[in-house]
């Protein structure tokens, strides 16, 4: 009995692990490359963001270049139990196949904006509020600085104590720098 329910455990546990790292690979669109990468985000989206979860919570979209190489990257918006999700895909021809990858997910966040080849993606955790800069590499997106300001005045670099005033140089007088990635986005039908 011992035996069985360690091998059950174990057998759940590869499971678990299985689902976590499919959730992570490319997905293969079509089974012909499409001309265009933006062909081939249609195709996606058709096949997976026209479930509920996008359709109907205000599901937006918007294509924009942002490593400056190469395609266009999708960048999809909507809103899970009241609060804004934002998802970045990238696209590559592989094996005369369209791959569709997720760069990152964003849940919480309050705004993501985007300066050269520099995303920047503002959330609430409770009552602070986290500024991060990332640029893509490749399949990744890389986080380059992560700012804080918490209630109770302090601000933080990547976990260390800075100055108010370094904070506000580095992330307030900056934002008006930045544009809006979903500025003229499409709804996700």
């Amino acid at each position: 009995m011992k035996i069985f329910k360690k091998a059950a455990f174990l057998l759940a546990a590869l499971m678990m692990v299985l689902e976590v790292s499919v959730g992570f690979q490319a997905v293969d669109v079509s089974a012909a490359a499409s001309k265009t990468p933006q062909a081939a985000y249609k195709t996606y989206m058709r096949r997976y963001l026209y479930d509920a979860y996008a359709r109907e919570n205000n599901g937006k979209y918007n294509l924009r270049n942002l490593d400056k190489k190469g395609a266009t990257e999708l960048f999809v918006k909507y809103t899970q139990n009241g609060k804004n999700v934002y998802k970045v895909y990238t696209y590559r021809k592989k094996n005369n196949k369209d791959k569709i990858t997720l760069l990152g997910t964003f849940k919480n966040a309050n705004s993501m904006s985007v300066k050269g080849t520099t995303l920047r993606v503002s959330r609430k955790i409770g009552s602070t509020t986290v500024t991060t800069y990332y640029k893509q590499s490749g399949l990744k997106l890389l986080k380059q600085n992560e700012y804080e300001k918490r209630a109770n005045g302090a601000c933080l670099r990547n976990g260390k104590v800075i100055s108010v005033k370094t904070y506000n140089k580095n992330v307030v007088s900056v934002a008006d720098d930045y544009a809006n990635v979903f500025a003229g986005a499409k709804k996700i039908k």
